[in-house]
């Protein structure tokens, strides 16, 4: 009996041992492989549109309610993760970018009419332009600006992760070091990962992500 306590000793404190030494992590285990979620970009479009010159004071004309686009984040066993936006819903997005902004200035219009007290409606000055919606969305975001936008939404960004303590480190420089003011707070259930927060502020390669994005609900992709 002795000798079968003093085993079952010995082997708990191997197994505590192959633990510290292995860190007993199964969350980095667990977040390996893909994952997918719709995420709505709204913030982060209007922020830029907010920050363009000149768009201070009409930037509310051409924000967005929504802005979803198909996210895929694929983490792997050496630590390190990419994160690539669907084809299908960058094209999406970005086809409707046009007549999103022409319906923006038109209303713009009608306000700046409106204040001038001009009996004209804001259809009937931009026929007298030779133009419409479609045309002044055209005229504002060229074949050119379309293709550099889906082109940029289309590149993959990649970095290193660990996952420790309900922390989600991340970066976005394969060969720079994860610092500890980067990270996401995570619930990892089953197939569902979900980001709570982010806590990258201190970042500024991460400081125009906006809080308004979380919680992220990702869910596992079969293989």
């Amino acid at each position: 009996m002795k000798k079968r306590i003093s085993l079952l000793l010995c082997l708990s404190l191997f197994l505590s041992m192959s633990c510290m030494l292995s860190g007993c992590n199964q969350d980095q285990k667990q977040i390996i492989g893909i994952w997918q979620a719709e995420i709505n970009y709204a913030a982060a479009v209007n922020a830029g549109i907010y920050s363009a010159d000149g768009m201070e004071d009409v930037g509310d004309y051409f924000a967005y309610d929504s802005f979803p686009l198909t996210t895929t984040f694929t983490f792997l066993s050496d630590g390190t993760y990419t994160v690539t936006l669907d084809p299908q819903s960058v094209f999406k997005a970005v086809q409707g970018i046009r007549g999103h902004m022409g319906a923006g200035m038109e209303q713009y219009l009608a306000d700046q009419i409106k204040k001038a007290g001009l009996d004209i409606s804001a259809d009937a000055y931009l026929a007298m332009l030779g133009l419409n919606r479609i045309t002044l969305g055209e005229m504002l975001f060229t074949n050119y600006t379309m293709g550099k936008i889906a082109e940029e939404l289309s590149k993959e960004s990649s970095g290193l992760y660990r996952v420790e303590k309900g922390k989600l480190y991340m970066n976005n420089d394969i060969n720079a070091a994860l610092t500890e003011e980067n990270y996401d707070t995570y619930q990892l259930d089953g197939d569902t990962l979900t980001l709570l927060e982010c806590h990258c502020q201190q970042d500024e390669r991460f400081e125009n992500i906006s809080e308004s994005l979380y919680p992220i609900v990702l869910t596992r992709v079969p293989q």
